[in-house]
């Protein structure tokens, strides 16, 4: 995955800084991680990396809002 394609160059940053997101995504960081290491964390830990990693995504869910007074 390339930096500059990934879409998650400078989002909520300043334009050049890397994203926790990409540092996790890239190389398949993440999923090396907890093959190495899966047993040692804790299940609260796997579970809100990867809500954080879906972020953004629709197939992690989402909400719709409507204004009633509209």
């Amino acid at each position: 995955m390339r930096l500059e394609d990934s879409g998650l160059l400078g989002v909520g940053k300043g334009k050049d800084e890397i994203s926790f997101e990409y540092i996790l995504k890239v190389d398949n960081n993440w999923e090396q991680f907890k093959s190495l290491y899966g047993k040692k964390l804790r299940s609260v830990v796997v579970r809100e990396v990867e809500k954080m990693l879906l972020c953004r995504d629709p197939k992690g869910g989402f909400a719709t809002y409507i204004c009633t007074s509209c």
